[in-house]
């Protein structure tokens, strides 16, 4: 992390020095939110990141989202002009070719609704050709259904009216009456829009300034006051970044590849320019723990044997000891009737225990024992079956500190 020393008795940086310092502390951070996004993008596009997820880690840290589509309702008014007898002519006339001309200017980009004929008018009624035939504007008003590309709303509905203006500026029989009306759906947010496929090149954060800067750095600042200030944009933007990745693991990251999710987020931070997750040393230890269940129905001996042992489980490890669930699930119980009514099982008892210290088999099973105690002191003397995982990453992160 960049720093900077306040001992009191070392002499005070010159100028030249504090500038340097900025320098290097701004370029860090604009190489901090270029990767973001870059990896933020390659991690959706491998399956290991859940899109949403991942806009809204970007926009929470104040970066730029990832592209989405969305779906935009637009009611339209138009003018129509048409050469008729009167307006009842013009009324008939109108309908197939205007129909036709809506359809010919936005079909190929939305969904084209029913054309509403809202008012006929002659705005020249003493101006008649000479087949007695004068100039009719046809009010109209049109439903569009389209799907922009976008990151954000208020960029949405803009493309859409752009979108919208730049294809009726290449018709001339076809007119705006008015701005339009462009919507929304209602009740459908961020996390209900479709997902576009994504381009690197094209959804990429672009290079330009951060080129401009390595090549000219910034603006010359002189301050250690500016210094503190990046430095803290940058603590800042390393957690907002980090901590959402920890909490994702084995649900937004992770979960379209099959994979716990640890991998995945510890490749995801390293590509961001961040530390690693932690290590440990893990250690996956099963063993066999009789217990006598007492129960009228047969099909709840094996519930019933879990609400016994639920507190010793791996789901929920006692005094803070290093223990979690394993990889993989464990369900070989073993159950044998005693009498009506009392049954004894013979629970498969599984916990990953992690170590971030040396590794230390003794260590792990000692913390297995521990955990037993808790329902039997006398389970202390369990036989214990232990397989060495080696050095992971850690099964136990804290959001804060990791």
């Amino acid at each position: 992390m960049t720093t900077h020393d306040h001992n009191p008795f070392a002499a005070p940086p010159g100028e030249a020095e504090i500038d340097a310092r900025v320098q290097t502390a701004r370029l860090e951070l604009a190489l901090l939110r270029h990767r973001a996004r870059t990896t933020a993008i390659a991690a959706v596009r491998a399956g290991w990141w859940l899109h949403t997820v991942a806009h809204q880690t970007l926009t929470d840290a104040g970066l730029p989202g990832l592209p989405m589509l969305w779906p935009i309702h637009v009611r339209l008014p138009l003018r129509w002009a048409i050469i008729a007898v009167d307006a009842e002519q013009a009324l008939a006339q109108a309908r197939p070719p205007l129909t036709a001309a809506v359809e010919g200017c936005f079909g190929d980009v939305a969904a084209v609704g029913p054309v509403t004929i809202r008012s006929i008018t002659n705005n020249e009624p003493d101006e008649r050709s000479e087949q007695d035939e004068a100039r009719y504007q046809v009010g109209v008003t049109v439903t569009l259904d389209l799907s922009v590309t976008a990151v954000r709303e208020d960029q949405a509905l803009a493309q859409a009216r752009d979108l919208v203006t730049a294809r009726l500026g290449s018709r001339s029989n076809l007119a705006p009456c008015g701005g339009g009306q462009y919507l929304l759906p209602e009740e459908r947010g961020v996390w209900d829009l479709d997902i576009p496929p994504l381009d690197p090149e094209l959804d990429g954060p672009g290079d330009s300034d951060l080129r401009h800067l390595v090549a000219h750095g910034g603006e010359a600042t002189g301050s250690l006051y500016n210094l503190d200030r990046i430095i803290a944009d940058l603590t800042w933007l390393r957690r907002a970044l980090r901590s959402p990745v920890i909490d994702g693991i084995g649900d937004s990251i992770g979960y379209r590849a099959g994979d716990d999710g640890y991998h995945f987020a510890d490749q995801i931070l390293q590509a961001m320019g961040l530390e690693p997750l932690p290590r440990s040393w893990q250690y996956e230890i099963t063993t066999q723990l009789p217990v006598t269940v007492d129960t009228a129905n047969a099909d709840d001996v094996l519930a019933a044997s879990y609400r016994q042992v639920a507190d010793i489980s791996a789901t929920a490890p006692q005094r803070l000891l290093p223990i979690t669930v394993t990889d993989q699930l464990h369900h070989d119980h073993q159950v044998q009737e005693l009498e009506p009514g009392r049954y004894r099982v013979v629970r498969t008892m599984a916990y990953l225990v992690c170590l971030r210290g040396p590794a230390s088999q003794v260590l792990a099973e000692a913390a297995v024992h521990a955990q037993l105690a808790t329902f039997d002191p006398d389970n202390t003397e369990l036989a214990l079956h232990t397989v060495v995982l080696g050095r992971r990453v850690d099964r136990l992160l804290d959001r804060d500190h990791d």
